[in-house]
């Protein structure tokens, strides 16, 4: 794998304007982009109009419309709600990030698989509502030739447990009862890959999977297994805390690649892996820190894996 052929997130330089750090990212060389939904969506028509120009004049390749960070409850709506504005909230803004990749040429958009609200909602219940919400989404977006990805955030789905977890690590949020444990990424994947097959493809991000095992240290090659077995199709490589857990927050705070949880031999395994097993989807660098640097990028980009 090539380092050219390595995405970045265009809001890396997020203090920065959208456009301002697609053209910071294209003078390090980048080449291929994933733009994240709302900030995309936000742009003014004018904005937008120089976004397609500047793909187009710096050859750039919009790689996927990432809506993950968009979909909080209260906020963009909630694709597993129990309201049924909140779904449609989340289910309009699906749809605006599919119209978005259409006009960019790109045929990829990204989302989660909802987060629970209700604290005695059964899992079954909550994957029955989601897949009533994705399903109006996918029909949509087959109709623009796009596909969408699904990934899983340790934290946003949870279960009620009754009594404390034996993993203080995987608690969510909070810890009243009744304790929130999340639910296995195996379990999620094996039930939205019983209902809708090869519908959608998932997308694979190193940093959920630094917290989805609690304590205990799982190697990134076995956490991609379950993705690799159901049509993987993005892999973000990212080293920072999940959203939910607090526990790695005051532990880990935004790092590059090899100065955290996991380091360089961890994701040339991970490489590795993927290359033996003819993953022919995208890779990208979706790291978010407090001061983002040049330099810090091109650190995360030297892996003897890479070639230049």
């Amino acid at each position: 794998m090539t380092r050219k052929s390595v995405g970045v997130n265009a809001s890396y330089f997020h203090a920065d304007t959208l456009l301002s750090s697609i053209r910071r990212l294209s003078a390090m060389g980048m080449r291929r982009i994933e733009l994240p939904g709302r900030a995309t969506i936000d742009l003014s028509a004018d904005d937008f109009e120089l976004l397609r120009g500047v793909f187009q004049s710096e050859g750039l390749v919009c790689t996927s419309i990432n809506a993950v960070s968009d979909l909080i409850p209260v906020n963009f709506g909630n694709l597993c709600a129990v309201q049924e504005k909140e779904r449609r909230n989340a289910i309009d803004h699906m749809k605006k990030c599919v119209d978005i990749a259409h006009e960019l040429g790109c045929h990829k958009v990204i989302c989660d698989v909802g987060t629970t609200t209700e604290d005695l909602l059964p899992m079954d219940r909550q994957n029955e509502l989601f897949l009533g919400a994705i399903t109006e989404v996918l029909g949509y977006a087959s109709k623009a030739s796009v596909y969408v990805s699904l990934s899983i955030v340790p934290g946003r789905r949870w279960r009620a447990w009754d009594g404390y977890p034996p993993d203080k690590a995987r608690v969510v949020e909070r810890y009243v009862w009744p304790w929130h444990e999340w639910a296995d990424e195996e379990s999620l994947i094996a039930a939205m890959a019983a209902s809708l097959g090869k519908q959608v493809n998932w997308a694979f991000d190193t940093a959920h999977a630094m917290v989805a095992a609690g304590t205990n240290k799982r190697s990134l090659v076995e956490a991609v297994t379950p993705y690799l077995n159901n049509g993987l199709s993005i892999v973000h490589l990212a080293n920072h805390p999940g959203p939910y857990n607090v526990c790695w927050h005051r532990l880990l705070m935004h790092r590059s690649l090899q100065d955290g949880f996991y380091n360089q031999s961890d994701f040339s395994a991970l490489l590795e892996h993927l290359s033996r097993n003819k993953f022919i989807g995208d890779v990208i660098l979706n790291i978010l820190e407090p001061e983002p640097l040049e330099e810090s990028l091109r650190h995360s980009l030297a892996f003897e894996c890479f070639t230049s």
